[in-house]
């Protein structure tokens, strides 16, 4: 569904943020992890390039939006 409505109207940032690491972390991929090649519901994990091709942007845009939501703070959100 997240992948579905992205894109489709004008959101504000910081929520387009929050659904792209929400959706990222359904989809199974962890920054840095390279364990298990499975979720926990036994699926498959995707890469960043599966994950921005699915919501039709780049992967270094996911990228900058990943990071910004990681490094944004508490008092910040």
């Amino acid at each position: 569904m997240i992948s579905n409505n992205f894109g489709r109207r004008e959101n504000d940032p910081v929520k387009d943020r929050k659904a792209l690491a929400t959706y990222v972390e359904l989809k199974g991929y962890k920054n840095g992890e390279h364990g298990d090649k499975l979720c926990q519901n036994g699926t498959a994990k995707s890469s960043l390039d599966e994950i921005a091709k699915e919501l039709n942007i780049s992967k270094r845009n996911l990228q900058r939006a990943l990071r910004i939501e990681r490094n944004v703070t508490d008092s910040m959100k």
